[in-house]
């Protein structure tokens, strides 16, 4: 709707200059115009007269007109809209649900717009893409390698859409059939999912297959337009971006040595040994700020102490793994010959919880006494938030040291799986 309104605000200011600049025959044009369109679907769409004067029309705003249709649909939730806003709305027909059906069947509607006249702009939906193209920092329009991510964006949400209207749809055909029959048989004698959705697809969700007798519609020109601009964007070189001077890389306003992104990696593997110490012995502390971590870097004290703390050894030359395992769920950690030196330090974690009393009372909730022993979750639920907080910086942490000294480009790699 925000497009919408920016459409409309552009209609008007178009109409105020014209009727400054323009002789009085213009005015008078320009007032029949505005009169002429007051009575057809509250000024929203194109009525035959101005149809009619089609030259003046194209003049003064894009060409878009609402079918019989949509005209009934956004009248009905322009009035439901009206409405609530302005408090008339006594016997509260108007419900948020309901505003929100009718807003959707509206928008819907504006999909399934046939262009029988071949106009595309005739649709309001090509109408307010169109408004999105004005580049308004250069003026002019947008480039093509920058617009066809809005193309995308609204095929996906209009799928999105019609998916939500069809199960809406099947949802009251269901309600109806249960006043006469058993839910079973109502779920049974109810239209498939399925062919809802086809039918709609079918009839203006996708480029209009060969010998098909279909009129085309808005998504028929959206996709095949982003096809276009696709093009395009695959085939335009791209524009310098990255300088060097000696040892120092220019992007934009950054500029940065190779000896400070060596100091910044150095120091991210420190902080991130000091988050994987953190997580094996169960330390957690609250969330804290660029200055504060510096700060706290600087003082340093008993933290640095029990964050140097040795961690168990892993026999990294003694790990086995089966590559060939697809079984679903399966991780070398769950395999037989790694079983001996995992299980011996099972509950290293937890031991180291219980040995420090500042850990243990962050930790270790006290049970209440109508809790029986057992059931009761004994860990604090601020305790384990904070803990999967840390295990989600470790993991952005390990991201950033593979992709930058693990070779690019970078490579998915187990961590993507790891979950707390």
């Amino acid at each position: 709707m925000s497009i919408w309104k920016r459409l409309e605000s552009w209609h008007d200011g178009r109409e105020g200059g014209r009727s400054d600049n323009n002789s009085n025959h213009s005015d008078d044009s320009s007032n029949d115009s505005s009169d002429d369109s007051s009575d057809d679907s509250s000024g929203y769409g194109v009525s035959e007269t101005d149809r009619s004067d089609h030259s003046s029309a194209r003049g003064q705003r894009p060409s878009y007109r609402m079918t019989i249709r949509q005209e009934e649909l956004w009248k009905a939730f322009d009035k439901g809209v009206t409405q609530v806003v302005n408090g008339t709305d006594r016997d509260s027909q108007y419900t948020p649900e309901r505003l929100q059906r009718d807003c959707l069947d509206v928008v819907v509607q504006f999909l399934d717009h046939p262009f029988k006249n071949g106009d595309h702009y005739e649709s309001i939906v090509i109408g307010a893409l169109a408004i999105m193209g004005f580049d308004r920092e250069g003026g002019g329009w947008v480039p093509a390698i920058n617009y066809t991510p809005i193309y995308s964006a609204v095929i996906k949400v209009a799928r999105y859409l019609v998916l939500y209207q069809s199960m809406l749809e099947r949802d009251r055909q269901k309600a109806q059939l249960r006043q006469w029959m058993g839910e079973r048989q109502a779920e049974e004698e109810a239209e498939g999912l399925f062919r809802i959705v086809r039918d709609k697809v079918q009839r203006f969700m996708t480029r209009i297959p060969e010998g098909a007798g279909v009129d085309p519609t808005p998504m028929n020109w959206i996709i095949n337009t982003r096809t276009y601009g696709k093009q395009i964007r695959y085939t335009t070189p791209g524009t310098k971006r990255i300088d060097w001077r000696r040892d120092q890389i220019i992007h934009g306003q950054v500029r940065i040595t190779m000896g400070e992104i060596s100091d910044m990696l150095h120091s991210l593997t420190i902080e991130a040994r000091r988050t994987l110490v953190r997580l094996a012995i169960g330390k957690i502390e609250p969330k804290r700020t660029p200055v504060q971590s510096a700060v706290g870097d600087i003082k340093g004290g008993g933290d640095e102490e029990e964050d140097d703390i040795a961690l168990p050894r892993i026999p990294w030359s003694k790990i086995e793994d089966r590559h060939g395992e697809s079984a679903l769920g399966h991780s070398f950690i769950k395999d037989e010959e790694n079983q001996s030196w995992i299980t011996a330090r099972e509950g290293w974690t937890r031991q180291q919880i219980i040995s420090s009393s500042a850990r243990y009372k962050a930790w270790i909730s006290k049970p209440s006494p109508d809790e029986e022993a057992g059931e009761a979750c004994p860990y604090k639920e601020r305790a384990v938030r904070a803990y999967s907080q840390m295990v989600e910086q470790f993991r952005a942490q390990m991201f950033v040291l593979m992709h930058m000294l693990g070779g690019q480009p970078a490579r998915s790699t187990e961590i993507l799986g790891l979950r707390i």
